[in-house]
Formats: C-alpha cells, sequence, structure tokens
C-alpha cells in the first residue's frame, strides 16, 4: 500500500491538467489580449493641463487599454470578458496567450484542490491509503495494516444534578407538639452531560479500532462492532461491553502539493462521517477468519 503523499503525487497529472503559456521575451504591446492578433500602439490623449491619459489601442480589433499605474492596465475598449478590469501587464499577456489571469488562476487551482480534497476522502474511506498523524504505539498482527491514527479524546456520559429535593404540602397541628404533614417530596432532577474522560491517540487497522490513552486503553475487534454512528461525536457500539466507545477525532490533513514549480496547501478535514465510512467499509470486507458476529434485532449502522 502506497502512502498518501505517493497516492497524491500520482494523482497531480490527471486533476492540475491546465498550465498557464511561457510568455518569457514578451512585453507589454506585442500582442492584443483581445484578438491575440495584432500589436497595440501607443497614444498620449490629453485630459487638462499637464495630466495626460496613456492609451494603448489594437488597430485590428479597436480595443483599448488605459495606464492607470505603474505596470498596471484597464481595458477601456473592445471584447466583453475583460471590459472594465484592471490587471498587470504579466496577466494581459498571458490572457493574450490563451492563459489565464492570477484570479482566474488562483480560482481553478482552489477547485482542483477541492476536487483532488473529495478524491482523497472517497479513496481514504475505501481503505486505499493510510492517514498516520499521531505515532502509534500499536504492534500489528500478520496481515494487518494501520490505515488511521490521530489524536483523539474520549468521551464519557455523566449524570449531573440539576437540584435538590424539595417538599410540597401543608402541615395541621393535631395536639402540642405534633402535626400531621400532607403533601410529597420531589426528588431531585439529573440531566445527562458528555464530559472529555481522556485524551489519547485512536488506531485503525484492516481488523482492529485501538484507542489508547492516558487513563485507559481499549482493543475492538472490526467483528465485533455492532454499530456505528458519526455526528458530535463517534459512536461505536460493540458487543465486548454494554456501554459504547464515544470519541473525538476529526483531525485537518494538510498537505503540501507542487503544481509545476508552484506550492499549494491541500487541506482535508476527516470527519467523523468519513471515518465511520471507512470502519463501515473495512467491516463489510472482512476476511475469513475475522468474520463479523451476527447480532439480530440489532442495527449495524446508524446515519446521523
Amino acid at each position: 500500500m502506497e502512502s498518501s503523499e505517493k497516492w497524491l503525487a500520482g494523482q497531480l497529472p490527471e486533476v492540475f491538467d491546465l498550465k498557464q503559456p511561457d510568455i518569457s521575451g514578451l512585453k507589454w504591446g506585442d500582442i492584443c489580449p483581445v484578438c491575440k492578433q495584432s500589436l497595440l500602439k501607443i497614444g498620449v490623449v490629453k485630459k487638462m493641463l499637464l495630466l495626460k491619459k496613456e492609451i494603448w489601442s489594437c488597430p485590428k480589433c479597436g480595443s483599448e487599454f488605459q495606464k492607470v499605474g505603474t505596470d498596471m492596465f484597464k481595458q477601456t475598449k473592445g471584447g466583453q470578458k475583460y471590459f472594465g478590469q484592471t490587471m498587470r501587464s504579466s496577466d494581459w499577456i498571458r490572457v493574450a496567450k490563451g492563459g489565464y489571469s492570477t484570479k482566474e488562476w488562483q480560482k481553478i487551482i482552489q477547485n482542483k484542490l477541492d476536487y483532488l480534497g473529495h478524491r482523497f476522502c472517497d479513496a481514504f474511506c475505501v481503505g486505499e491509503i493510510p492517514v498516520l498523524l499521531t505515532a502509534s504505539n500499536v504492534v500489528t498482527k500478520k496481515g494487518e495494516v494501520i490505515l488511521f491514527s490521530a489524536g483523539a479524546a474520549l468521551v464519557a456520559i455523566k449524570k449531573v444534578r440539576q437540584g435538590g429535593g424539595t417538599y410540597s404540602g401543608f402541615s395541621v397541628r393535631i395536639t402540642k407538639g405534633v402535626r400531621w404533614h400532607v403533601g410529597g417530596f420531589n426528588p431531585p432532577s439529573y440531566s445527562e452531560q458528555a464530559v472529555i474522560a481522556d485524551n489519547g491517540v485512536l488506531t485503525i487497522t484492516n481488523k482492529r479500532i485501538i484507542y489508547g490513552g492516558t487513563k485507559k486503553t481499549t482493543t475492538i475487534d472490526l467483528g465485533k462492532v455492532v454499530g456505528i454512528q458519526s455526528g458530535n461525536v463517534l459512536y461505536i457500539a460493540h458487543s465486548k461491553s454494554q456501554k459504547p466507545l464515544l470519541m473525538i477525532s476529526e483531525p485537518t490533513v494538510t498537505y503540501r502539493v507542487n503544481v509545476r514549480g508552484e506550492e499549494f496547501n491541500l487541506e482535508t478535514r476527516l470527519t467523523h462521517e468519513l471515518i465511520a465510512e471507512l470502519l463501515s467499509f473495512l467491516i463489510d470486507n472482512l476476511e475469513e477468519g475475522g468474520k463479523r458476529e451476527s447480532h439480530e434485532g440489532k442495527d449495524e449502522v446508524w446515519e446521523s
């Protein structure tokens, strides 16, 4: 199984199939960004007093560009796509050669990164690539592969007292020092709250789920999992205990991606839903000898 970095490197040629044109040796005015056929001619238009406007025009299509700052030009006539836009001369030259402006290119790259992120998540959910963000002390067995390891918090559900018991009713005097109480006692109320009970590392292999914390260590064979639910916490019900394993682990994966000499960050958040999908896939594809236990009457997977 290849690493996530090698997997990403193999995806780049297909995903990033576009490139900017080579504009070395070209300067502003060498080619019209609109018709892409003619040179631009410079002209100066007097505005008032000592102020002048520098206008570059195309004799073929009639497009005009006004210089509005150092190396900055605004299209003031002709063409519709970039009419009214102000860009650096290098951007106009790239457009003239069939390329993209810096703003367009950044948007294209971001869309490509988002698409690559979706493909990364899809591959993760079917166990094609391991995501190892935290060192794991798990000793693997024969044929066992670690597919995920990251920091995690163990969650416990505790009952919290909301208020003390109260008495309601009235009393009647029977005789001196003796009273008869009529009414009832209301017991205190409780509510359930989720609290962080421990911090450690969640490790998922193709055979087991292992949580190793400072206070507790739990190992669950995938064949003993009877229910998975994703939401604010990752809920794993198993036949080893009546209490489910509740954890929080939604790390953000960041990789540096090199696209034709340019460096970009690919950030992907591995949510509880994605981790639950990975577990469901692994459970559904357990090999012989690690078959899942049958638990009639229990849902195997719940969707949040």
